[in-house]
């Protein structure tokens, strides 16, 4: 097995074992899409690091779905693979439903940092239920005598 297979299959086991994988996110992705995406863009840096002896950036991203409404959630995996050290890292996790997103910073070689899916799921939907009255509250209230249309 090649150096770089074995750094991806170290990032698929933590993504597996932190539930980010198609089947866990209740994804319509067939199974693997993730890693396939992840492949292919380190691939693409480790080809553009021969140009450059500097530190790569990479993201990736997938969705998953969660609740009983099969709420999406979007999550951005950020890399940063170093071509002098031969390492593919974990910087930041970021994850969104509707409103701002969370990010999750990940310290160098602390994959145990990375928070399970459903977790981050259930943080986001906290904060959009609580942001919801504030959001309902915002809509602005129509002119005096003109009526609120109603959607059937």
């Amino acid at each position: 097995m090649s150096l770089f297979a074995r750094i991806l299959d170290v990032h698929q086991d933590w993504v597996i074992a932190k539930h980010y994988d198609e089947v866990s996110l209740s994804s319509p992705e067939p199974k693997g899409a993730f890693m396939k995406r992840l492949t292919e863009a380190f691939q693409e840096v480790v080809n553009d690091a021969f140009m450059s002896s500097g530190l790569m950036d990479l993201s990736v991203p997938t969705t998953g779905y969660f609740g009983a409404d099969k709420d999406p959630v979007h999550y951005k995996f950020n890399f940063e693979y170093d071509p002098n050290g031969l390492k593919l890292h974990l910087c930041s996790l970021e994850a969104r439903m509707q409103g701002e997103p969370q990010v999750y910073m990940i310290p160098k070689d602390q994959y145990r940092a990375l928070p399970d899916a459903q977790t981050v799921y259930q943080r986001l939907h906290l904060v959009e239920k609580k942001n919801l009255p504030q959001a309902l509250q915002a809509r602005p209230s129509p002119a005096p005598g003109k009526a609120i249309p109603r959607h059937r």
